[in-house]
């Protein structure tokens, strides 16, 4: 594209083409990459919270077991 385009004389033209392609695809790009981590941060957060919840409850359970 740019042999055509300096050969052409609208170099420039091609140029910012090229560049909006490129944009085109960092977008899509990042914004996939957005939608798969997006599931992984809340199932970490899931597993967080069920970790901090087993840690409260478990010694609740074990206080009722002594005799």
């Amino acid at each position: 594209m740019l042999t055509v385009g300096e050969e052409a004389g609208n170099l420039d033209k091609v140029l910012i083409r090229i560049a909006d392609t490129v944009e085109v695809r960092v977008e899509r790009l990042l914004t996939n990459l957005i939608r798969l981590v997006e599931p992984l941060l809340i199932a970490a957060i899931a597993a967080i919270v069920f970790v901090i919840a087993v840690s409260l409850i478990l010694p609740l359970t074990q206080l009722s077991d002594i005799k």
